[in-house]
C-alpha cells in the first residue's frame, strides 16, 4: 500500500542527503519503507518516530539498492555518489549497458519492491552512471510504499560487502596463508607431542 507524506522543511538543513516526512509508525510506516515521487525513487525510511520519519535520499554514500538494467539486463547495485549522479557497484563491463536506459529496482535481496524507477544510464569517455529521475525538490508530497520485506538478513551482508570489500580483500588471503600452514604442521606437532 501507498501512504502519501508532506516533506517537513528543514532551514537547517545543509545537503540533501536526509529530510523528513510528516508520517510515522502511527500511520503504518516502517524502517526501510521505499520513498518516491512521479518521477521515481528518492530514498527509503531510515528512522521512524511516532509522526515522522527520517529519510536517507538516494544521493547518500551511505544508500546502497539492487537494480537492473530495462534494456541489457544488468543486475548491479547502485550507491550514492554524494551528487546527483548515482554510482555502479558489483557490475562486469559496465560500458556494455546502453546510453539512456532506464534502470529500475529489483527484489533480488528481498529488501526493494521491484519495478521503481530510479534513474537512466550515462556514458562519458572514462566512466558510466546513472543519473536519477527523482529530486527531494520536485514536489513538497512523497510517496511511501509499505513493503513486507523477505529476506533483510541477505541485503544487509550486500551492504556489508560493498562498505568492507577492500578489507576483506586484504585480510582474507593472511587468514588463508596462517590456516593452511597450521593444517600442515599440526600433523608434525601432535605426532612428536605423542612420542
Amino acid at each position: 500500500r501507498k501512504i502519501t507524506s508532506r516533506v517537513l522543511i528543514d532551514p537547517y538543513k545543509s545537503s540533501d542527503f536526509i529530510f523528513f516526512i510528516d508520517s510515522g509508525k502511527n500511520d503504518g510506516i516502517k524502517l526501510n519503507d521505499i520513498v518516491f515521487n512521479e518521477f521515481g525513487m528518492i530514498g527509503r525510511i531510515s528512522e521512524v518516530g511516532k509522526y515522522s520519519s527520517k529519510v536517507l535520499s538516494i544521493f547518500s554514500q551511505d544508500s546502497v539498492i539492487p537494480v537492473i538494467s530495462m534494456n541489457s539486463k544488468k543486475s548491479f547495485v547502485i550507491v550514492g555518489g554524494g551528487g546527483r549522479k548515482l554510482n555502479l557497484k558489483h557490475i562486469e563491463k559496465p560500458f556494455e549497458l546502453k546510453y539512456s536506459e532506464e534502470i529500475i529496482t529489483t527484489k533480488a535481496a528481498g529488501y526493494f519492491k521491484e519495478g521503481i524507477a530510479i534513474g537512466k544510464v550515462v556514458k562519458t569517455l572514462n566512466n558510466v552512471y546513472v543519473k536519477p529521475f527523482a529530486k527531494i525538490s520536485d514536489s513538497i508530497y512523497v510517496n511511501v510504499l509499505v513493503f513486507d520485506f523477505e529476506n533483510i538478513i541477505e541485503w544487509l551482508l550486500v551492504s556489508y560487502k560493498i562498505m568492507l570489500s577492500n578489507f576483506f580483500a586484504k585480510v582474507f588471503p593472511f587468514f588463508f596463508v596462517i590456516f593452511f600452514i597450521y593444517f600442515e604442521h599440526a600433523p608434525i606437532y601432535f605426532f612428536n607431542n605423542e612420542l
